[in-house]
């Protein structure tokens, strides 16, 4: 987490004492505020506390992976120089960062006062802060190995714990000694990023030295919106000047650098080939009267060529749609059977049989009538509810008879 206390940082003191016939000092990461205002007074150790205790300090070498812990303008702000030198943990340094620790060093105590002290620390002070004091006390001032593990664990009050650290040293060989006036003292990948994470403003430069990023936009204090001009006493305060974190953008390798254009915000847009001629306003013709010549219009006025339009691509074949599909006909019908015509003529034959019987008990009954049958019963051609509707009627009408025959007779 950002502002939580590093592992192990509380079982460790804050610091010790100077290296003896050294001006080195060792001492654990101090913290900010905001990570050490929940703990005790006797354990918050930060950035003031160091400078309050050892007023004669004046270079700081950060071993730490990490920016986190404090903010290095806490130094610079006090006259104290900064080095950031990342370490990861547990790992023996590459040649390149002994190197550079070396070049800190040497640079320091040729330049230095009498009083003046230089501080390294890593985030507890003992591994990485050790092994590479040691190194340059054997390497760099020709100490005995051992001699240099027993000033730093007197000084710092630990000794050097990791058995990775211990063995790297025990190889080092004492007196061979690395030039480091060619050195060169480069800025650390990880302070960079941090600072450039911390203040957005400061946008990264590529190699030509012009700061990366989108073109800048100057907007004007005056302009036109929608055909009606406009000024910062209508409107309030104007804008003007470069918008805050875009730059302008690097030009191509090889070219030379195009100039920004602030093309205006409001107002109409420039032509392309310039301001069209101004014409003279014509008087609309007059029309032809019998008699007199008709009158011809003016001459074109010259003025710019006109633009000639794209050449048109040359039209291909139609492209032919496959004729639609017709459905299928329908299936045919197989021809009615002999049994089943048969069946048809019979019923046919049954339905005329039972049609002249009741038309020859009507006769009968009603005695002859000199009408013709209509041409419904000529043909054939009624329906089954048409029959039984007329023997409905027929059984009705005897019965009424009946009825009257048997009131006749009891009368009598």
């Amino acid at each position: 987490m950002t502002n939580s206390v590093p592992d192990r940082w509380l079982e460790y003191n804050a610091f010790g004492d100077v290296i003896k016939g050294t001006k080195i000092l060792a001492f654990k990461v101090p913290l900010k505020d905001a990570i050490v205002r929940n703990l005790q007074p006797t354990q918050r150790f930060t950035t003031a506390v160091l400078l309050e205790t050892f007023p004669h300090l004046k270079y700081i070498i950060d071993l730490t992976n990490t920016c986190r812990y404090y903010d290095k303008k806490e130094f610079t702000n006090a006259g104290v120089k900064y080095e950031k030198i990342a370490i990861p943990g547990r790992k023996i340094p590459t040649m390149d960062i002994i190197k550079k620790f070396f070049k800190v060093m040497d640079d320091f105590t040729s330049t230095c006062g009498e009083d003046e002290l230089i501080g390294v620390h890593c985030t507890h002070g003992v591994n990485r802060t050790g092994y590479l004091i040691c190194r340059y006390l054997i390497q760099q001032l020709g100490w005995d190995n051992q001699d240099s593990l027993k000033a730093f664990g007197e000084a710092r009050g630990y000794p050097v714990e990791r058995d990775i650290y211990l063995t790297a040293l025990q190889e080092v060989q004492r007196g061979e000694k690395i030039d480091t006036s060619k050195v060169v003292l480069t800025p650390d990948p990880i302070s960079v990023a941090a600072s450039t994470r911390k203040n957005p403003k400061h946008l990264l430069k590529n190699l030509s030295g012009r700061p990366m990023g989108p073109p800048i936009f100057a907007i004007p204090r005056r302009g036109f919106a929608n055909g009606r001009p406009f000024s910062s006493q209508r409107f309030g305060r104007g804008i003007a000047g470069p918008l805050p974190g875009f730059g302008p953008m690097p030009p191509p390798s090889g070219m030379p650098p195009i100039p920004l254009m602030s093309p205006p915000l409001y107002g109409p847009r420039p032509f392309r080939y310039g301001p069209p001629p101004i014409r003279p306003v014509q008087a609309m013709p007059t029309p032809p009267v019998p008699g007199f010549p008709r009158p011809a219009f003016p001459p074109r006025m010259s003025g710019p060529p006109r633009m000639s339009a794209p050449p048109r691509l040359p039209v291909g074949p139609t492209a032919r749609l496959p004729p639609p599909k017709m459905p299928p006909p329908p299936p045919k019908m197989p021809p009615p059977s002999r049994s089943k015509q048969l069946q048809t003529q019979k019923k046919q034959q049954i339905r005329n049989g039972i049609m002249e019987h009741s038309v020859n008990i009507r006769m009968r009954r009603n005695g002859p009538v000199n009408r013709t049958l209509p041409k419904v019963h000529k043909e054939q051609d009624f329906t089954i509810d048409t029959f039984e509707e007329n023997l409905l009627t027929t059984s009705n009408i005897t019965q009424s008879r009946r009825q009257m025959r048997g009131r006749y007779n009891r009368s009598k």
